[in-house]
């Protein structure tokens, strides 16, 4: 029998500020971590003690983590949040009973660009744990140390959908009955100067603020961060009086098999937004609130409004991406999107954009919002998020308000 699967903590670092109330605050009041055009920079120490400017200040060390890289550091940041807000880490059989499943895109930046840097440009010989701090899994890693977990563990890198197929396979782990819990979400690091100017010759990043779905979108805008969720079963959440922000109801996953590595497939996310909602039991008629992949392209925002077309068939649902607010955070970015949509459902409000001129021909309701003021209400209790990665891989979300 399959159980239904709670969500009962949530952990966050992002451009927004650190920690889930920070994170909160800042959609709510549709204040991006923007200025100027570009994220608000702070600057934070690499693993060498030199300044590098990124999106967030890094998470403080803790005892038990030296060295780590900021993808994994914040991981663990995010994780000891949502553990504890979840109330979870006492439980007589949480350490052998929970899973880890985290997701990146890029794995350990900082540490890589550190070695390449000492290497090449220095002439000496890279940092003895340098293999350690670039592992895509150093962030699950930590995260098992700091708890003593013995669990199932295991890190998913899949583009940008990489955190929501973890999540998706988390909770299709505790909705089973292979683990009692699941520590899920995902994080990344900004990229190092090597594949940032990778991104530039890419022509995707944007110009100026991140504009998804308006008229005057120019592309992307890079960020860095983690959203960790602690998943239970929904009767034993209950049964112990714990705080459950959602119900997690459906998951999808699939590839659009096409050839175009860049640019999404409509028929691939419709299947997938689709797919989501069969597995959570749900018709799109139900839901009141899509979180968007949208990236601020052209092209691909076009795409996923075409889906999302198709898939209302003429019904009205409020539409955003959270991306004009904490950046795109690649493997991340999924993670980010499913706590906000979370946040969303559990306080009945709707994430908004910062006020700009909407692209009507993409037929969508979109939520625009004036920064600074109260946000939309939320018009019912289910909501999807989307994930849509390089190389067509998809994955869809559904939650349901408790």
């Amino acid at each position: 029998m399959k159980r239904r699967v709670a969500v009962v903590g949530l952990g966050v670092v992002s451009a927004l500020g650190h920690g889930r109330p920070a994170f909160e605050s800042g959609l709510r009041l549709c204040r991006a971590g923007l200025s100027g055009g570009v994220f608000t920079v702070y600057p934070r120490l690499t693993n060498s003690g030199e300044t590098k400017l990124g999106v967030v200040p890094g998470p403080r060390e803790r005892s038990g983590s030296p060295g780590l890289d900021s993808f994994a550091r914040f991981a663990l940041e995010a994780a000891r949040e949502a553990i504890a807000e979840a109330g979870v880490a006492s439980l007589p059989h949480f350490q052998e009973r929970a899973a880890v499943i985290l997701g990146t895109a890029s794995g350990g930046e900082d540490a890589r660009e550190e070695a390449w840097e000492r290497v090449s440009a220095r002439q000496s010989k890279p940092h003895p744990l340098t293999v350690v701090r670039v592992m895509a899994n150093a962030a699950v890693g930590a995260v098992c140390m700091a708890f003593g977990l013995r669990g199932p563990a295991y890190t998913i890198s899949t583009a940008c959908a990489s955190s929501s197929h973890a999540i998706g396979q988390a909770y299709q782990m505790v909705r089973s009955g292979a683990v009692d819990y699941a520590v899920t979400g995902g994080s990344e690091g900004l990229p190092g100067h090597t594949q940032f100017c990778a991104w530039q010759q890419m022509r995707v990043l944007a110009d100026g603020p991140c504009r998804p779905f308006a008229e005057e979108r120019s592309g992307i805008t890079l960020a860095e961060g983690a959203a960790v969720l602690v998943l239970e079963s929904l009767l034993e959440a209950q049964a112990r009086g714990t705080h459950i922000y959602a119900e997690l109801t459906g998951f999808s996953m699939g590839s659009d098999g096409g050839a175009d590595w860049l640019n999404a497939d409509p028929d691939g996310m419709l299947r997938c937004m689709k797919d989501a909602l069969e597995d959570a039991a749900t018709g799109a008629d139900e839901l009141s609130y899509i979180n968007a992949h949208a990236t601020g392209t052209l092209r691909g925002d076009a795409a996923e409004a075409e889906a999302i077309r198709r898939l209302l068939d003429g019904a009205r649902v409020m539409v955003s991406s959270t991306k004009a607010l904490h950046g795109h955070t690649l493997g991340a970015t999924g993670a980010l999107e499913a706590a906000a949509t979370i946040l969303g459902l559990e306080g009945g409000w709707v994430p908004g954009m910062p006020t700009a001129a909407p692209d009507r021909s993409l037929g969508l309701d979109l939520v625009w919002q004036q920064p600074g003021t109260a946000p939309a209400s939320l018009r019912g209790p289910v909501a999807l998020s989307n994930s849509f990665g390089f190389g067509g891989l998809n994955a869809a979300l559904v939650f349901r308000r408790i």
